[in-house]
């Protein structure tokens, strides 16, 4: 889903640049989305940011640097540019949410459930929004909310071998072994190996699922 908005967001821009003839700009923004898509993010980066500097209004340079930052873990100025990018559209969840992840990472956990909280409520659809919170609720040892974001995750997006294996966590934490277990199965299944080792360890005399 977002994915989805923010590539409509660059064709709008790329609309708007060359009906103003401002070819070099576009071309230093093509350049860098190449460059993202190679994981070449430190060179990414110096594309994103000489846009920034030309022009810091147009938000989706300074969200590629983000996500730029984001993937090789310089999470400060990652933060930074997702607060800025919030201060101008504080109607776009993505940017609380970005934040959120990055104080999840940070393992500012009230901070995460707070900027996590804030995304839910201007967007209730978007699983990820869901699953970053159970797994923030999980980290809390709040385990029966982490079961609620997690299960809704699920219902928005299907299965998904990491949100199914964190649910099994919390299931086990709130004393609930048969159905961590077959969460952790259906995780392995799907391709989760983490799962393998709570099932041997937790579900030996409740499910065989490793055969």
């Amino acid at each position: 889903m977002r994915n989805e908005r923010f590539i409509v967001l660059l064709v709008l821009f790329n609309a708007t640049v060359c009906n103003s003839q401002d070819f070099s700009k576009l071309k230093t923004s093509n350049k860098g989305v190449e460059l993202m898509n190679e994981g070449k993010y430190l060179d990414a980066i110096s594309q994103f940011s000489e846009l920034v500097e030309q022009d810091s209004t147009t938000t989706v340079f300074r969200y590629n640097r983000a996500l730029c930052y984001l993937s090789i873990n310089r999470l400060q100025e990652s933060l930074t540019d997702f607060k800025v990018l919030f201060r101008q559209l504080p109607d776009e969840p993505e940017y609380i949410y970005q934040q959120g992840v990055i104080f999840l990472k940070l393992d500012s956990l009230k901070k995460a459930e707070y900027c996590l909280t804030q995304a839910i409520s201007q967007d209730s659809e978007n699983h990820e929004y869901f699953s970053s919170r159970g797994t923030t609720y999980l980290k809390l040892k709040s385990y029966d909310l982490a079961i609620a974001d997690l299960t809704k995750s699920l219902t928005l997006n299907g299965q998904n071998k990491t949100v199914l294996h964190n649910r099994g966590i919390a299931f086990l934490r709130v004393g609930k072994k048969e159905l961590a277990c077959q969460d952790w199965c259906d995780a392995f299944h799907l391709g989760n190996l983490n799962s393998k080792s709570h099932i041997e360890k937790n579900c030996s005399q409740l499910i065989n699922c490793l055969d």
